[in-house]
């Protein structure tokens, strides 16, 4: 899976975000980690950092040989009501005056290389 290194100027993903997407694929086993390396250890950035790494790996167990069912395609994804993923279920949205707009993090060029990762 490919996902845009867009959350932090340098390039970086939050390590929070790829770890649920990689869960949701793995049918929403929210008790997986990552690796840098498949064999490696685990990834000590905290779960709200950002991972600058090019390649990371979602495990279930410190073996490195188990397998696990992947969810193929979206469309099967399952939402998982009443099993939410703790950052998920721990999410206060903040009040805010309507008349504040939200600051937009990214750009246009960065919303046009995530789509067409090919086109550099």
């Amino acid at each position: 899976m490919v996902l845009p290194a867009l959350d932090d100027a340098q390039g970086g993903i939050h390590h929070e975000t790829a770890l649920t997407a990689c869960a949701m694929v793995a049918g929403n086993r929210w008790d997986g980690f990552l690796r840098e390396q498949g064999t490696g250890s685990r990834v000590t950035t905290p779960r709200d950092g950002i991972l600058k790494g090019k390649d990371y790996f979602f495990c279930l167990s410190d073996d490195a040989k188990e397998t696990y069912p992947l969810v193929p395609i979206f469309a099967h994804w399952r939402f998982p009501h009443g099993d939410l993923p703790s950052s998920w279920s721990q999410l206060r949205v903040p009040n805010m005056p309507p008349s504040r707009a939200l600051p937009r993090q990214g750009s246009l060029t960065d919303a046009l290389l995530a789509r067409d990762i090919s086109c550099r």
